[in-house]
């Protein structure tokens, strides 16, 4: 009996030491699954932080560029690769750190674009994780962009015209390589140029426009008022004007010539295509390529040949020696001269509907808020000055609005020439350069200067500006003076061998709105 109970005995410690090795074993086994999961789980949320941290590198460097649009529209630029590879700020586990793997942008459209990054952790061939998020942003321009450390509001966008004037007068091998704007009239004379070939430049004037001897605009010419052109000057595109137009000795025009007034050629002139809702003259010697449309009428003098069909309401009058190679419509009377030939014939032109020109009004020259600027500088220790005042621009890197309760000239001291740093700088009066003072930026990729004058801004015999100016009253340039950057003032006189080259405006600053971030 007693034999019995101790093998029951035996049987019962051995099932439990069963039970208790197999529940220690599953418990062992569990608890190497669960280490094991929780290492891929620790390596999937590195993998997330470093692609994580891909983005927020992406970012940055965005945020830094002079131009981030550009790099954006640019997945192949180094500089995305250079953001990629090893990121030592992972949790390191040994040498294993985290890797950047990828970042690739690419654009959505409306200006949103798409940044996806993809991490891996750790960085080694093989037993690692990868992550890949993707942050959505919208790319948008802060207001107030505008050259300088501050504008007025509403005047960002004054600089983007070149040369605004109410009255422009150029002399002697004047070069202006922008648009020119005018509220009155121009004059130039003695080989102005306006544009250049590839980077044209055109003209927009509310009143008159002169041109004598060998001036040349590479763009068209509008005028509201009237058009006088003599002497070997040329267009390379058309010529509208609501008034007349009078093109003389040696001028060519490529494209068309267009008056609501009357169109007078003095001599040997060379055109494509004559339209005026009065009268066409051509003196001797003319050639014109194309079509001739006058509601007046059209009268050829000597010696001109038209390469094309002539149209006029009135009458048509052929001098000596004048050939039209196309066909004549006439509504009123004709007459040829000796050896004139009409080679098409001549027919009767029951009506023509007259010219209409949409010619630009250039808008009233804007004068500088100078009360605005005023306060601006007092809100900054040191920026505002009462009395005239000497800048010497390399002193200091400038940053921000100054203001001069007064006149001022402008210089450097030692060898350098070259000011650091974005600046408004202010004038209630003049703003002075004097001779052979160069103003030039240390870093011509990021600082910038404007310059406002409440009275007049004077510049003569070799400087160098590269600068944004707006004067008050007169912007009057002389002897090989250069000016890279907008001009603005009601009266603007550049006289021998001066240089006005327009200079983009700096943006506003680029602000990245994250639509979201996965």
């Amino acid at each position: 009996m007693v034999r019995d109970e101790k093998g029951q005995a035996a049987i019962l410690a051995l099932g439990i030491l069963t039970i208790v090795l197999v529940v220690a074993g599953s418990m062992i086994a569990l608890g190497a699954g669960q280490r094991s999961a929780s290492q891929v789980q620790h390596k999937r949320m590195e993998a997330y932080y470093v692609a994580d941290a891909g983005l927020v590198k992406a970012l940055a460097m965005l945020e830094n560029e002079a131009d981030p649009l550009s790099l954006l529209d640019n997945p192949g630029d180094p500089k995305w690769a250079a953001l990629t590879g090893k990121y030592p700020e992972a949790t390191v586990e040994g040498e294993a750190y985290g890797l950047i793997e990828s970042l690739t942008p690419s654009s959505l459209g409306g200006g949103v674009y798409e940044i996806v990054a993809v991490g891996r952790y750790p960085d080694w061939d093989q037993n690692y994780s990868k992550k890949t998020l993707t942050a959505k942003v919208k790319v948008e321009t802060e207001a107030g962009g505008g050259p300088g450390g501050g504008i007025e509001p509403g005047a960002a966008d004054y600089f983007g015209r070149g040369v605004w004037a109410g009255l422009f007068e150029a002399n002697n091998s004047t070069d202006i390589r922008s648009d020119v704007y005018c509220t009155g009239s121009i004059t130039a004379n003695n080989a102005l140029r306006i544009g250049e070939e590839g980077s044209p430049g055109s003209i927009y004037a509310n009143g008159d426009i002169t041109f004598n001897n060998s001036c040349n605009a590479a763009g068209n010419i509008y005028s509201r008022g009237n058009i006088d052109l003599r002497n070997g000057s040329s267009v390379s595109d058309i010529i509208q004007a609501m008034g007349n137009i009078t093109l003389g000795n040696g001028n060519k025009i490529n494209g068309s010539v267009q008056a609501l007034g009357n169109i007078d050629i003095v001599n040997g002139s060379n055109f494509n295509q004559l339209q005026a809702n009065g009268t066409v003259t051509l003196g001797n010697g003319v050639k014109v390529n194309g079509i001739i449309r006058a509601v007046g009428n059209l009268s050829m003098v000597n010696g001109n040949h038209v390469y094309s069909t002539v149209w006029t309401m009135a009458d048509l009058t052929l001098g000596n020696s004048c050939t039209v190679d196309g066909n004549a419509w006439v509504h009123g009377g004709h007459s040829t001269g000796n050896g004139s030939e009409v080679k098409g014939g001549i027919f009767y032109l029951e009506q023509m509907s007259p010219l209409e020109l949409e010619v630009p009004v250039v808008p009233p020259v804007p004068a500088p808020d100078l009360p605005w600027y005023e306060n601006e500088a007092q809100k900054a220790e040191g920026h505002y000055f009462d009395g005239n005042t000497t800048f010497n621009l390399n002193n200091e890197p400038w940053d921000g609005i100054y203001y001069v309760n007064g006149d001022i000239t402008l210089t450097y001291s030692g060898g350098s020439k070259k000011y650091a740093g974005k600046a408004t700088v202010v004038a209630s009066g003049n703003i002075v350069i004097p001779n052979a003072k160069d103003i030039l930026p240390l870093d011509e990729d990021n600082d910038s200067l404007l310059l406002i004058a409440g009275g007049d801004f004077l510049a003569s015999n070799s400087n160098d500006i590269r600068a944004f100016l707006w004067a008050g009253n007169k912007v009057e340039m002389n002897n090989a003076v250069k000016v890279y950057g907008a001009v603005i003032s009601p009266i603007i006189k550049a006289t021998n061998a001066n240089l006005i080259e327009q200079v983009s405006v700096p943006a506003g600053t680029p602000v990245f709105k994250i639509l979201s971030w996965k």
